[in-house]
């Protein structure tokens, strides 16, 4: 049996988008008889196993001095894996973050097949997020060398995206390496349900309610203020109209405020944190799931886990949305602005009202183009088993 070491770049627990695709590629690797195993920073050294799979740790807490961070989380990682594993090598190393695959790529032996997957290129996030200058830079330096020898050390790169892909710098050089392998899903957890009223009434939501939710980090890059000023353009014609927005963030008491000055506030509901028992529910009672993002949306997993639940998503035409959407090409957006999500929103009312939302249809969409097997058969070509 294949022993292969998954590294994401945080504790699985705290259920984020990467740390729940490397927690997902563990358990269908597990599925597949592999022996996979997960280490990633956290708060303290620990093992633990979540969702039947080992989860090993090293502490590392952030800090505002990248150099210290660039330091601490080398040697940290060097002292946990010592701690866990001794001289054990993986047969494989799959990194799912650059900084601890960095330098186990290194340290591992010759004998450790090591693959990477790209969910943002690590210089365009940190830009993309505003913790580094466009202009040169040391720590752009430092980024672009971390990036570099990643790649160089691979024997292969998967990217989540064609988005993603062609974002790497220098790609032409690594074109032998790439290969797009997509997120997927527990279609066994993310289900149609069986009573989609029930689902609404246990929620608080009304039989002629017309429920738009969204789920998202609240960040300038969601789209969350344009959402929401086309919310306001919508409600007189759908005065039964609801907007569910579940998520934490930095942009939490703007967007309120901004409900509150638009007059929209009674019928716009902020979550914060939606808990885990919570997710399936949220997209099953919806009417329909809207992603407004801007940028950086590598994949987009909550439109595959509602689909996945029946409900349709509309998402603006940006990142990698047009491509989880190829096969939907009426879902999206004519573009980014409140105008754009109105309108898009008034012709899926229409449909809505006429009951032409076919709940297994939206889950075959998923099963058909985003299935568990199709994606793990890429891996395991890779993997050579």
């Amino acid at each position: 049996m294949k022993r292969v070491t998954i590294l994401s770049s945080a504790d699985p627990r705290q259920k984020r988008g990467l740390q729940i695709v490397a927690l997902t590629h563990a358990i269908s690797l597990r599925k597949y008889g592999l022996e996979t195993v997960i280490y990633c920073p956290s708060s303290e050294y620990e093992s633990f196993e979540l969702e039947g799979v080992p989860v090993y740790t090293f502490a590392f807490q952030r800090r505002s001095n990248s150099l210290l961070n660039f330091a601490t989380m080398i040697n940290n990682c060097w002292h946990g894996w010592k701690h866990h594993f001794g001289k054990q090598e993986p047969d494989i190393l799959h990194g799912h973050d650059y900084m601890t695959y960095y330098f186990l790529s290194q340290y591992l032996s010759q004998n450790v097949k090591k693959i990477f997957t790209v969910h943002d290129p690590m210089i365009y996030h940190h830009r993309m997020l505003g913790r580094l200058s466009q202009g040169s830079s040391l720590k752009a330096k430092i980024m672009t060398h971390i990036e570099n020898k990643v790649y160089e050390r691979s024997s292969k790169i998967h990217c989540i995206s064609e988005y993603t892909l062609v974002r790497i710098e220098n790609k032409e050089a690594l074109v032998p390496k790439l290969k797009i392998v997509a997120d997927w899903i527990d279609v066994d957890k993310f289900i149609v349900p069986v009573d989609k009223n029930r689902e609404r009434l246990e929620l608080g939501f009304g039989a002629s309610d017309f429920v738009i939710y969204t789920l998202r980090g609240l960040q300038a890059r969601m789209g969350l203020e344009n959402l929401i000023e086309a919310f306001q353009l919508i409600k007189a014609s759908i005065p039964s109209a609801k907007l569910v927005i579940g998520g934490k963030g930095s942009l939490r008491n703007e967007l309120e405020e901004l409900a509150r000055r638009l007059d929209i506030s009674d019928s716009v509901t902020f979550l914060g944190y939606v808990p885990e028992d919570e997710v399936v529910k949220r997209y099953q009672a919806a009417d329909v799931v809207i992603m407004p993002s801007i940028d950086g949306e590598g994949f987009g997993l909550p439109v595959i886990e509602a689909m996945a639940c029946g409900t349709p998503v509309l998402a603006a035409p940006t990142c990698a949305l047009p491509e989880v959407l190829r096969g939907k090409p009426e879902r999206l957006f004519t573009g980014i602005y409140p105008e754009d999500i109105s309108s898009g929103i008034m012709q899926f009312y229409q449909q809505w009202r006429a009951n032409r939302i076919d709940a297994k249809a939206e889950r075959k969409y998923v099963l058909d183009h985003f299935s568990e097997d199709k994606m793990i058969k890429l891996i395991l070509d890779d993997y050579e088993v």
